[in-house]
């Protein structure tokens, strides 16, 4: 099968994680695959973003910037075109964004089957988050999509919900949560002494978190439980970095914990699971409501004890007390106990790290299964198609 892999990510981050890892398992499966983006992530170090896009956003207007947004579409039009003409492929594959009809147009205009993969409501999320001033055209542009492509994949049933709500077939939407590969998250008890001697903590308890740390992660929450009697071997240490990181200091500072406070900055992609492995409690303070966090699926893959709050989205892969703690995102006293409860008893804590080890062969946590999934919806698409 030959596969035009659509996309519009700037930048290498956990999104790109996720084009790399399912364009990787397809191509093990057999199949040809061309990708269509911006050149600059492919070329780009993990963690990195786009400078000159970062800078638009700050400098322009948002109806300006949104408008480029859509303008955009035109040049991505014809290099999907291009790519058609020269892949010659069975179907489209597209990472779903804002302001991006082009795919469909593609789609329409040489009768090529096209999957949407939807990992966000991003009308919704933006408006939440900085705002949207096309409004209108934006979820227009959401709608086009959704309701259009032949099937769109999504990441939780709660994400599912809101695409059905635009109107889109519910015989053409698929839940496929996130994966993760094994063979690069395997626990080793030498990588994990060996990391946290060289991260100076060989003795302490570790609260751990991974990647870009935003305000609304709420980790102040868990540095002001530092402080209590129960906590005082315990420290909380980041991997990775983020705009709430500065203030993440101050807040420590101010509540006299600065030194047990450690944040390692944007490391490798290759290195993010001997940090995950230091880990005593690997935690998600919050959560997006319908987000598959990818950190999540690693932290099981790895075995650690897991923290997180107990939404819907969560409890599609985690289940209290078999395979994670859960909590009431609004209940800090909630919080603070789940913590105590894994800490005080050993023997708790194994059996969450095995369960969670578990899970991921249970639930079929892989971007292997993930890409077989997508192979059959293809070849079905493809059949029906001809047909």
């Amino acid at each position: 099968m030959r596969i035009l892999y659509h996309h519009r990510i700037a930048s290498k981050d956990g999104q790109y994680v996720h084009v790399e890892e399912l364009v990787a398992e397809l191509k093990k499966l057999g199949h040809e695959v061309c990708i269509v983006g911006p050149s600059v992530t492919a070329s780009a170090s993990f963690g990195s973003d786009s400078g000159a896009l970062r800078l638009l956003r700050k400098m322009l207007p948002k109806t300006i910037y949104e408008l480029l947004e859509l303008a955009y579409c035109l040049l991505d039009f014809s290099r999907l075109v291009l790519a058609v003409w020269r892949f010659k492929p069975s179907i489209i594959y597209e990472r779903f964004n804002l302001f991006t009809p082009s795919g469909i147009w593609v789609q329409r205009l040489f009768g090529l089957p096209l999957i949407s993969e939807v990992n966000a409501p991003l009308v919704e999320e933006r408006s939440a988050f900085g705002g949207l001033a096309l409004q209108r055209v934006a979820r227009w542009s959401q709608r086009y999509v959704w309701t259009n492509a032949d099937c769109v994949i999504t990441v939780t049933e709660v994400l599912r919900n809101i695409i059905l709500k635009y109107g889109a077939a519910p015989t053409n939407v698929e839940v496929m949560a996130n994966g993760v590969d094994l063979s690069k998250f395997q626990y080793d008890e030498d990588v994990r002494v060996s990391k946290r001697t060289s991260l100076g903590i060989d003795d302490r308890f570790i609260l751990g978190f991974t990647g870009f740390v935003r305000e609304w992660h709420a980790l102040e929450n868990v540095l002001n439980l530092l402080p209590l009697p129960a906590f005082t071997n315990a420290v909380l240490l980041i991997v990775g970095d983020g705009p709430a990181v500065q203030d993440l200091r101050d807040h420590a500072e101010r509540i006299g914990v600065s030194d047990r406070f450690f944040v390692t900055g944007i490391v490798p992609r290759e290195e993010v699971s001997k940090y995950i492995s230091t880990f005593d409690i690997a935690l998600q303070a919050r959560v997006v409501e319908y987000a598959s966090p990818l950190k999540v699926i690693e932290y099981l893959a790895l075995g650690r004890a897991i923290v997180a709050p107990r939404t819907p989205n969560i409890t599609e892969i985690l289940s209290d007390g078999k395979n994670a703690i859960l909590f009431s995102e609004s209940d800090a006293a909630e919080m603070q106990s789940a913590f105590e409860s894994i800490m005080k008893d050993k023997q708790h804590r194994d059996s969450l790290q095995r369960a969670a080890i578990e899970s991921i062969h249970t639930l079929g946590l892989t971007w292997s299964r993930n890409a077989s999934r997508v192979s059959t919806i293809a070849d079905r698409l493809i059949g029906d198609a001809r047909s």
